[in-house]
């Protein structure tokens, strides 16, 4: 098996923001090889790298580790797997930044909370009709949008972009993936919402004509007094 473990695969795109790329372990096959550099070790059979670790490769990889978890730690996307054959499961993994919910990783994966208790109530319905149709068609990837609601009782939107997964060691199954604050993003586009309805309703009621043409003189809008 030479495919990245999913959490490693996680980090390390998240680390050089590669965000768009976390949903998309399924599809990567990872291979290591070993160049000439001052490392030292031997290449296995199986193409590791076996080395005996100083105190100085011990503290690279502990301030490595450490990089990463602060970059999610502050990250506004948070990483998530659960399993898939039980009903309403706990998280078996929620990365740190899990904490912009008001709750703790533990909390997710200790079961003291469902992921469902956060979903706006408006929603829970839709999202969970939308993912019992995509498991019943075999969709293997996908991207729901909602509402969650924080500890604090604040509603923030999501975009949550889920694959099925399935563990080689055991052959369980899995939903993994990233949700993503997108809450700027909905609020800049209703308040553009608001804007258009805005300018339709000043130029339907005016009284003058008014006519409204492209960069090619082409008319694309007017309104009823010009009619």
């Amino acid at each position: 098996d030479m495919t990245v473990p999913w959490t490693l695969h996680a980090v390390l795109n998240t680390a050089v923001g590669r965000l768009d790329q976390l949903h998309r372990h399924r599809q990567t096959l990872a291979i290591m090889v070993k160049i000439k550099d001052r490392l030292g070790g031997r290449l296995t059979d199986r193409g590791g790298i076996r080395k005996r670790l100083t105190i100085a490769d011990k503290v690279k990889i502990d301030t490595g580790y450490t990089r990463a978890r602060e970059i999610l730690a502050h990250s506004p996307t948070f990483l998530f797997r659960r399993p898939m054959e039980t009903d309403a499961p706990p998280l078996v993994y929620a990365s740190p930044s899990f904490t912009a919910t008001g709750y703790t990783p533990e909390d997710i994966t200790s079961g003291r909370i469902a992921f469902k208790d956060i979903v706006h109530p408006d929603d829970l319905e839709r999202t969970n009709r939308e993912s019992d149709a995509y498991a019943a068609r075999g969709v293997k990837a996908f991207t729901q949008i909602y509402r969650i609601v924080t500890r604090e009782g604040e509603v923030r939107w999501v975009e949550d972009h889920t694959s099925v997964v399935t563990d080689p060691r055991d052959g369980k199954r899995y939903h993994q993936g990233i949700v993503t604050d997108i809450t700027p993003r909905k609020l800049a586009e209703e308040a553009l919402r608001k804007s258009e309805e805005k300018y339709r309703r000043i130029v339907e009621t005016a009284g003058e004509g008014f006519m409204l043409l492209n960069e090619r003189l082409i008319i694309v809008d007017v309104n009823s007094a010009l009619c």
